[in-house]
Order: structure tokens, then sequence, then C-alpha cells
């Protein structure tokens, strides 16, 4: 990634909350925050999103795939990161059209009774204050 112009943008800044690798950032503002294997001790890329997920680019041996707005809301909502940005991009995503029985079905396999579940009811607790609701807060408890 930093061969075609994204550099680091807080080196080892969210190495031990998120376990990040690295967070990259370009010249535009595109943002990437790499993780190993799982973000925030839980959540990982699972079979049914992978399957979601579509080919976006090829770089030699690195094949760039983007994740589907059902798995990028359930990444934002479950981090504990206060940037008001995660909010708006959770926002954003739940003026798009969602498929909830994926989040919701992704909820219950990786987050419910986890640890990181606190930081999605507070996610969600937010937006529910701001009027912004959506089915997972049905499931959500």
């Amino acid at each position: 990634m930093k061969a075609v112009g994204f550099e680091e943008l807080f080196p080892g800044s969210y190495d031990v909350p998120l376990k990040a690798k690295d967070i990259l950032v370009n010249g535009e503002g595109l943002q990437f925050d790499l993780f190993a294997k799982q973000v925030m001790r839980g959540l990982s890329r699972s079979p049914t999103m992978r399957k979601r997920a579509q080919a976006h680019a090829q770089y030699g041996k690195l094949a760039v795939l983007l994740a589907a707005k059902e798995d990028i809301y359930l990444f934002k909502a479950i981090t504990d990161r206060p940037f008001p940005r995660d909010y708006e991009d959770l926002v954003t995503l739940q003026q798009s059209t969602l498929d909830w029985k994926a989040i919701t079905e992704e909820y219950a396999k990786q987050i419910k009774g986890r640890q990181i579940e606190e930081n999605l009811r507070r996610k969600l607790a937010a937006l529910k204050k701001q009027g912004r609701v959506n089915p997972l807060m049905k499931v959500v408890k």
C-alpha cells in the first residue's frame, strides 16, 4: 500500500487498543486500518464476510478486496475510537441500502456475549439518541 501512495497516519498508535497493524492514508484522505486477524480482539473476516467482499485491485501479489457495507458497518460499530467520523460513517451507511439480516446474523455469530458487544451498544445508543434507529437495535440488548 505504501508503494501506491499510502503513508502511516499514526505509527503504532492503535497497536494496543485496536490490535491494528498499521493505519494508512493517501493524499486524498482515503484511510485503511490494517488488521492481521481480528478487529478489537473479536471480529474477524468470517466465510460469509469473504463471500460478500468484492475484488477491487491487484498490486503484484497483493489482491485488494473491499468489504461489504454490512461488514464495514459492524467493524465501525465495535471500535471504541472516540472519533466522530465513525458515527458519521454509521449514519451514512444506515442511509444506504443495507442487508440487516446479514448484519444481525454476523452479530449473533461473532459479537453477541463478547466484550466488544459493549462498544456496539454504546454506538447504537448514540445513534438512537440522534433518532437514527435500525433493525440491529432490536436484537442487541
